[in-house]
């Protein structure tokens, strides 16, 4: 009787496990921009994030097929002898295709790494990507209006993330899924109606980048919540509580 109840608890808290969303936090980096064919990844790594943990991580070099570029190399730190006996792009397009199944596809400029990505797939006969996708330049803007510089480099250093060597795929993944660890953490912490406020801002952001304030508002919206004493609401727009400051007249 005891085992079946356990074996209960655990089916359930392997249901609750799958259905909680997969984030695959990717970063290329390629020979060049182009999206033609002419320019080829060289590196591809990705993070898995679950519950605000990382829970995976998978990194390759990549042989382009063609001498990498001198900017290139001084940028990532990646020079030919790194690639010469590094897989081609097609003997690992299979695995990488496969584990990016059932995940929400993250990267700092996601526009970018998703459909040079997704290009590169479909030239060696996959089909072309169809996942949800975020943006963390996007995320990072709404969460912390303040900073100076959006870079990775730059947010890595203000938020005191590892990022041991920037414009390397694996160190780029590591810092990225940190900081989409922070920002779940910041947000999680939102009055409900300024969350409320952010997920009906969803339309308007990249793709589906609009869901990371959909789902914690979502998670939130049935608990009881009272403000702090130091914010309040002035039509639907949560502010500081101004402070009156008591000054004495001199006379």
């Amino acid at each position: 009787m005891l085992r079946l109840r356990w074996l209960r608890i655990l089916a359930m808290k392997v249901r609750l496990m799958i259905k909680e969303r997969i984030y695959a936090v990717v970063d290329l980096e390629t020979t060049g921009p182009k999206q033609d064919g002419s320019d080829k990844i060289i590196q591809f790594s990705c993070d898995f994030v679950q519950s605000n943990k990382i829970v995976n991580h998978f990194s390759t070099l990549i042989n382009p097929g063609m001498p990498i570029p001198a900017e290139v190399k001084k940028l990532t730190g990646i020079k030919n002898k790194d690639v010469r006996y590094a897989p081609y792009f097609d003997e690992v397009a299979g695995t990488i295709y496969a584990m990016l199944q059932n995940t929400t596809f993250v990267a700092h400029n996601v526009n970018f790494d998703y459909s040079f990505l997704s290009s590169e797939l479909e030239r060696a006969g996959y089909p072309e990507l169809e996942l949800p996708m975020m943006d963390t330049v996007q995320l990072t803007q709404i969460i912390y209006p303040t900073l100076v510089s959006y870079r990775l480099i730059d947010v890595s250093k203000y938020l005191q993330l590892s990022h041991i060597h920037p414009h390397k795929a694996d160190s780029d993944t590591k810092a990225t899924a940190e900081l989409l660890i922070n920002l779940k953490k910041r947000i999680e912490t939102f009055p409900l109606i300024l969350l409320q406020r952010l997920a009906k801002m969803g339309d308007s952001l990249i793709a589906q980048t609009g869901e990371f304030f959909n789902e914690v508002y979502l998670n939130k919206k049935d608990r009881e919540e009272k403000l702090p004493n130091d914010l309040m609401v002035v039509e639907d727009i949560v502010l500081k509580r101004p402070k009156l400051i008591d000054e004495k007249i001199s006379k």
